[in-house]
């Protein structure tokens, strides 16, 4: 199982999300339809969800979003920490 890391830095909606490689929002690494100005895909696919969910802290830090939450809510990637 892998997961992926979603970044987007536009303005007030600035958010950082793990995602399953199966979600369907992810749909392994390239999303739901065209890519976004103000987001991309982590080029990394992450092996374990600790590291994953460790890159979008790395992200959020020192923005207005650090504290907002991390997992999404489709596909749950928490369930799957080791």
């Amino acid at each position: 199982m892998h997961f992926w890391v979603y970044h987007n830095w536009c303005g007030a909606a600035t958010h950082a999300r793990v995602h399953l490689e199966t979600c369907r929002h992810c749909n392994n690494g390239t999303g739901q339809d065209k890519p976004k100005r103000e987001g991309k895909w982590d080029w990394v696919r992450f092996n374990t969800y600790e590291r994953a969910y460790h890159a979008a802290e790395v992200f959020l830090r020192n923005t207005p979003a650090e504290g907002t939450p991390i997992n999404c809510k489709i596909c749950h990637p928490e369930r799957y920490s080791e």
